[in-house]
């Protein structure tokens, strides 16, 4: 089974068009959303249509979050159908497929403003991982892409389909089940990525 994964939209519906469009030439079975499809870019709405018309099943980012909290200067003030839909996202959802269990967040999954760091994982996150179980986490927020077991957990990041700052990585992820293999692409040449 492959697993498409993408985060960190950021109102830039022309970026998630482009990843899907290659996500069906490399034959993905289900693509995931690890959160954040407004804030910063132009077209918020139009992620949500696409992220409803492909029914992609998606948690809250932060930047969703403050949406619907109305929070952040600058930020598009959305339609009432759009922060309707916001307010339905979950923090975290929970797959078993293939025998291996997923779980997806965004920052992590206790918290969508905090950030997972391979070097040294917040003390809420460890808590969390010592409470629940999970084969696999599937985080967004650090626009950085990421693949990193910690104790047996293994933890992915696709990185950022957004590609509007420097920091942004402007990639998508695909991990294939059951054998947990994850790969990053370019979101705009479809080549892999090396993590």
């Amino acid at each position: 089974m492959r697993v498409g994964i993408v985060s960190d939209i950021h109102g830039q519906p022309d970026e998630l068009e482009r990843v899907l469009e290659h996500m069906a030439k490399i034959n993905i079975d289900r693509v995931l959303c690890a959160g954040d499809l407004v804030g910063k870019g132009p077209d918020p709405e139009g992620v949500i249509d696409l992220i409803r018309e492909n029914c992609i099943p998606t948690v809250l980012g932060n930047h969703d979050e403050k949406a619907i909290l109305r929070e952040g200067s600058g930020e598009r003030e959305l339609g009432e159908d759009a922060l309707a839909f916001l307010q339905t996202l979950p923090v975290t959802r929970e797959y078993v497929w293939e025998g291996q269990r997923l779980l997806l967040a965004h920052g992590i999954p206790t918290n969508n403003r905090r950030n997972f760091w391979p070097t040294g994982p917040p003390k809420e996150f460890k808590r969390w991982a010592n409470r629940y179980w999970a084969d696999i986490v599937i985080l967004g927020h650090t626009h950085c892409p990421m693949r990193v077991t910690w104790q047996g957990l293994l933890i992915l990041n696709p990185g950022s389909v957004s590609c509007i700052r420097r920091k942004d990585s402007g990639t998508f992820g695909m991990l294939t089940l059951p054998e947990g293999r994850f790969e990053v692409f370019d979101h705009k040449t479809c080549e892999r990525v090396t993590l």
